[in-house]
């Protein structure tokens, strides 16, 4: 009989909120998962942002070799910034690798697979699509057949509601998401015939950015009451992924994990603003004429439900690929590119320093000092765990378009791409911002019959792509940073790392996204912080 993978993602699940629901019995089939199988920490990326980590999912690659480190991709030759999707992605994905050796691949709702490829198989786009239409889906008969009868839907209700709408209300509106979206995971596993099934509950990382100060119980907003209302949605979670276990059978081999993980932000600490003050960046004289537009443009948001604001955009003769990037580059921040020094243009949660000049040794040992002596003044912490630098932190051809270095916060900060005029430092409104972050130690358990059962193993998230072509018989290509995670196998698969030129694409394919659909895809990632 065939083996079969079964890859669940729980976007930002962390030991830290999941080891008490397990023991308190509240998540049964993540426990027996935990128990039976090998459970541990799947390192993320750096930064350890959905985009960027999932291109190291897909590719098994590290992201100098992918290129991706934000939502965002700098084009030289417009000086312009465009979103990543699957189209950006530099080597075949493991599941295209899978179909072209006549595998059959299912996959719903996993980043970086809209537009979705033409797999031997199905595939439903993820929570970067614009919207649910017969081109997020492959192929167009799942659309007809499934996704248009029942109200699938990729994500919520908006964060930005929290001031509106009751924590009961919002984490309700989140499980019947995931609900949809599992079913739809069951009608596909019993109708069609699979070899890798895919699925990713996304909805997570919006409970957890909008609610984790209800959720960590170190937290001063901390309540049993809020803690209960919150935790419906892991247990739903949780039974969802029992039902999908019920189904499969003893070939089946099942990987849990968590593109990255999550803890609670206390104060942000603005990147922008210590290099003002350091005078490595400059501020522009006076701002730019563009704000106009934004200020427009925001009103037109906040009056208009239907989306007629496109029409008048179009009427103005506004093109909004070119506003955004404008907004994006200039507006907010008020910062003089060209005659700074060192300044922060993207990211959020990790800092990062570019630098106008790469040839300035003095500059960068003093940028590197200033962020590794960096002292909040109200508690006397040191505020950057660890500083990751580029050249030395990553391998391939793109780690020279990179940031000059990544910042990992220390517990409770996050760092923020705010305005040089503003304060460093500022304690988190919970009641008006989202109080959880991403953090770099996500989750992984792997579980089957020929799966060994310990505790505690530590593994990156390239690794995942080597370790699935394994458990499905494929030889893994030899440009993967990832390796196959042999210590948890009894019998080790019998495949062979090989030559993968024929899996590198080479530059990105044509960008997909209209103006109209990309304005959607940026208002839902503003929705959940990231812009």
């Amino acid at each position: 009989m065939k083996s079969k993978v079964l890859l669940i993602g729980i976007d930002g699940a962390n030991w830290k909120v999941l080891r008490p629901m397990i023991k308190s019995n509240m998540l049964p089939n993540i426990k027996r998962l935990c128990e039976e199988g090998t459970k541990g920490v799947l390192v993320s990326t750096v930064p350890p942002l959905t985009p960027v980590a999932f291109a190291s999912f897909h590719t098994g690659v590290n992201p100098g070799k992918h290129g991706i480190t934000d939502f965002r991709l700098y084009e030289p030759a417009t000086g312009n910034y465009r979103l990543v999707d699957a189209n950006t992605l530099k080597y075949k994905s493991f599941s295209e690798i899978a179909s072209l050796n006549n595998k059959k691949v299912i996959s719903i709702n996993i980043p970086l697979t809209y537009p979705p490829p033409k797999l031997n198989g199905i595939v439903i786009g993820d929570f970067l699509s614009p919207k649910v239409y017969p081109g997020f889906v492959y192929p167009r008969e799942i659309f007809d057949n499934i996704l248009k009868k029942i109200n699938y839907r990729i994500l919520g209700i908006s964060l930005k509601q929290r001031q509106h709408v009751s924590p009961d209300e919002i984490i309700e509106d989140y499980i019947n998401v995931e609900a949809t979206r599992f079913n739809v995971a069951r009608i596909l596993m019993k109708e069609y015939d699979w070899d890798l099934f895919i699925i990713h509950n996304q909805s997570l990382d919006a409970v957890q950015h909008g609610y984790f100060h209800f959720l960590d119980k170190d937290s001063p907003h901390y309540s049993d009451y809020k803690y209960n209302i919150i935790s419906k949605f892991f247990e739903s979670m949780d039974k969802e992924i029992g039902n999908l276990l019920d189904i499969i059978d003893d070939n089946t081999s099942v990987i849990l994990f968590s593109d990255h993980g999550f803890e609670l932000k206390k104060r942000n600490v603005s990147v922008n603003a210590i290099l003002h003050k350091a005078e490595y960046l400059k501020k522009t004289a006076k701002k730019r004429n563009i704000l106009k537009i934004g200020k427009i443009k925001r009103f037109i948001e906040k009056v208009d439900s239907r989306g007629l604001r496109y029409k008048f955009y179009n009427l103005l003769g506004i093109d909004l690929r070119a506003r955004r990037n404008l907004i994006f580059k200039f507006s907010s921040k008020n910062i003089d590119y060209g005659s700074s020094k060192a300044y922060m243009i993207n990211g959020c949660y990790f800092g990062s320093v570019f630098l106008n000049s790469s040839n300035e040794e003095t500059l960068k040992k003093d940028i590197i000092k200033a962020f590794d002596n960096l002292i909040d003044p109200v508690s006397g912490n040191k505020v950057v765990n660890h500083i990751y630098i580029a050249d030395q932190s990553f391998d391939g051809p793109y780690k020279s378009s990179m940031p000059f270095i990544f910042l990992d916060p220390a517990e409770g900060y996050s760092f923020i791409k705010d305005s040089a005029e503003n304060d460093i430092f500022k304690d988190i409104d919970y009641d008006r911002e989202l109080s959880g972050g991403h953090h770099i130690e996500g989750i992984i358990t792997v579980w089957g019959k020929n799966m060994k059962n310990f505790d505690n193993i530590r593994c990156n998230i390239t690794d995942i792509a080597p370790t699935v072509l394994a458990l499905l018989g494929i030889d893994v290509p030899n440009y993967m940073d990832g390796r196959i995670l042999e210590e948890v196998f009894h019998e080790k698969p019998d495949v062979k790392i090989k030559s993968g030129e024929e899996y590198s694409e080479g530059d990105d394919k044509i960008h997909s996204l209209s103006s109209e659909d990309e304005e959607m895809v940026i208002k839902r990632l503003e929705d959940l912080g990231y812009m």
